[in-house]
């Protein structure tokens, strides 16, 4: 049976007023279907953002558990590239790589609806994880210590409610953030419904 691993995907919707809609969801894919690394995913994410034309601003609503670290790196790195003002709406769940989409991408404002959640946890890295040995082990053990420190700078640059320790044991527990304790930590700025974050409403 085929391995499979899941993917970030969007749905880019344009809206009146020179806003452009990214709804980023997860896919599960086969696992030799994955595109190489992060460069790769974010040129694929650049021609999506070609194809629909000019826009002014990113609204991102985000409802995934996450996928694969490159393709949130590629997704997150094609959306900076835009130089474009962005706002994110967590809709649902947004956990692990997704949390890269919503604090990777320089997000002026980021709100959480009253059915949002965060869920944080430590990352796998494809091409080494089942190594039990030797100089692959090693290469696993530096690659993934490489994506969590990267996770956590940016985790710590949204709140300064917790220590790097703290997040990585948040990480290592799987924990998980309501929406009230996203705002009352620091990682969401305000709980809204889809329609007032639509209006400009916050």
């Amino acid at each position: 049976m085929a391995k499979t691993e899941k993917e970030l995907k969007w749905n880019l919707l344009k809206l009146p007023g020179g806003v452009l809609q990214a709804s980023v969801s997860s896919v599960s894919k086969p696992l030799e279907s994955m595109l190489p690394d992060g460069p790769a995913y974010q040129r694929r994410f650049e021609d999506d953002l070609r194809a629909v034309g000019s826009f002014d601003r990113i609204d991102i609503l985000i409802d995934s558990m996450g996928g694969l670290v490159d393709s949130a790196a590629g997704m997150s790195s094609a959306i900076l590239a835009t130089a474009k003002p962005v706002r994110v709406l967590i809709q649902g769940a947004c956990g692990s790589a997704a949390t890269l989409i919503a604090y990777g991408t320089a997000a002026k404002t980021i709100c959480i609806t009253h059915s949002g959640k965060l869920v944080f946890h430590m990352p796998r890295v494809e091409g080494y994880g089942h190594t039990k040995s030797g100089v692959w082990k090693l290469l696993y053990s530096f690659s993934r210590l490489g994506t969590v420190n990267a996770m956590v700078g940016l985790y710590r640059a949204r709140s300064k409610r917790f220590s790097r320790a703290e997040l990585k044991q948040m990480m290592s527990e799987e924990r998980l953030l309501s929406a009230h304790e996203a705002v009352e930590t620091g990682f969401a700025d305000k709980i809204v419904t889809l329609d007032a974050f639509q209006r400009g409403a916050v």
